[in-house]
This record gives structure tokens, C-alpha cells and sequence, in this order.
């Protein structure tokens, strides 16, 4: 195999030439399949597919072009083919990284629902061994999240500061509470 003539590449590919293309593309995509895996280290296979993707970008921009003249073409056949090699295994790295992200973020949404359920077990055997009125109290902010103090005292009949305290002092009885449960 002699010296590649790009010129004859090149104005093969502006007149359709398919006897040209078919004797010197085999050529040119074994230089760039031999740089891919010598210089970078690629798999046999990645070079094969940057090769041909190289090769087809390549026919394009000499249509289109965006290559004006023939000793442009094996610098950029060399400088794309290494960032199709680039991008082809940051996509593998990027796929992987996601598959292992979604394993793991399975496993802990398992492990939170479990530990929800645990915690809610011992919340729920808490409060019912708050007294009678502290636990209706409790209960009552519980199925009314979106109420304010003031909302609950007028309920109650008790002050706004009354509203605040009660409920400050039966949740630090719930959190201690909790906390030793969740403690054995």
C-alpha cells in the first residue's frame, strides 16, 4: 500500500467517483482505525464505528464545503476521529454512571420506605401514650398541617401562646420518646 492521494480522495468524493471511493477509502479507514487504537487505546470495535462515522462526516463536509482543499482532509479525518472516539466513551461512562445511580437509588428508596415505616410505627405507639387530651391536641395539628396557631387555639379555646407552648411540649415528649425507641 503506497501514499494516499487525498487530492484524488477529495475529487472523487465532489464527482461521485464510487471506483475511487471503493479503492482508497479501505486505505484511509485502515490509517484511521490503526491511529484509534494505537494512539488511544481504543477497542476494535469503538474504532470501527468512529472510523466510518469519521469517514461519513467527513464525505459531507467535502460536499457541503466545509473542506476547501484536499491537505485539510487527514487533519480533520484525525482530529474527528478522536473526538468521536472521545464522545462514543463518554456516552458508555455517562450510561453506565446513570444504570449504577438508578440501582443504587432503588435500593434507597427501599431502605427509606422501610425506615418511614419503622418510624411511623414507633411515632404512632408514642402518641398513643400521650395523655387523652395531649394526644386529641397532637392529632389535631396532624390532620390540619396547613392550619397556623391561631387557627388551633380559636379550636381549642386557648391563648396563641397557650397553642405554641402545648405544642412545643408535647413534641419534645414525642421526640424523646422516639428517640429511645428508635435507640434498641
Amino acid at each position: 500500500m503506497g501514499k494516499i492521494n487525498y487530492n484524488r480522495y477529495f475529487n472523487a468524493v465532489l464527482q461521485d467517483d464510487v471506483d475511487v471511493l471503493n479503492e482508497l477509502t479501505p486505505q484511509i479507514s485502515d490509517i484511521l482505525y490503526r491511529f484509534l487504537l494505537i494512539r488511544y487505546g481504543a477497542s476494535r470495535d469503538d474504532a470501527l464505528d468512529c472510523v466510518q462515522t469519521t469517514l461519513l462526516r467527513g464525505v459531507k463536509r467535502i460536499k457541503e464545503g466545509g473542506i476547501e482543499k484536499p491537505e485539510s482532509l487527514l487533519p480533520y479525518f484525525f482530529t474527528t476521529a478522536k473526538h468521536e472516539l472521545f464522545r462514543l466513551r463518554r456516552s458508555k461512562h455517562t450510561r453506565h454512571v446513570e444504570f449504577v445511580a438508578e440501582e443504587h437509588g432503588t435500593e434507597a428508596y427501599q431502605l427509606k420506605e422501610l425506615m418511614d415505616e419503622e418510624r411511623m410505627s414507633v411515632l404512632t405507639d408514642c402518641i398513643q401514650k400521650l395523655t387523652p387530651s395531649s394526644r386529641e391536641y397532637i392529632l389535631y395539628w396532624l390532620k390540619h398541617p396547613d392550619y397556623n396557631a391561631q387557627d388551633v387555639a380559636n379550636h381549642f379555646g386557648i391563648s396563641l401562646n397557650a397553642a405554641w407552648t402545648r405544642k412545643h411540649r408535647i413534641l419534645k415528649v414525642l421526640q424523646a420518646c422516639c428517640e429511645k425507641k428508635l435507640a434498641k
